[in-house]
């Protein structure tokens, strides 16, 4: 879960239940990775006030899986 949605400066990510570790990876509209992390905790915040306005997907892997949730940048 991503939020807010549309994003300003920041972006929070909150972790699945359950999740002990995750990679953040934030891809701009062709695909590039223009963030990525390592996380624990039941959430991670991004500064997203680098990012130019668009749209961007944020990529979310732990030992259980990937999840793949769009945002936008304002």
């Amino acid at each position: 879960l991503l939020y807010p949605n549309p994003a300003k400066d920041r972006l929070t990510i909150a972790l699945p239940s359950g999740t002990s570790a995750a990679e953040v990876r934030i891809l701009d509209a062709v695909g590039r990775t223009v963030y990525q992390q390592q996380v624990s905790g039941t959430s991670a915040e991004v500064d997203t006030k680098a990012l130019p306005a668009g749209s961007y997907r944020c990529v979310l892997e732990t030992a259980e899986g990937r999840r793949v949730q769009g945002f936008v940048k304002e």
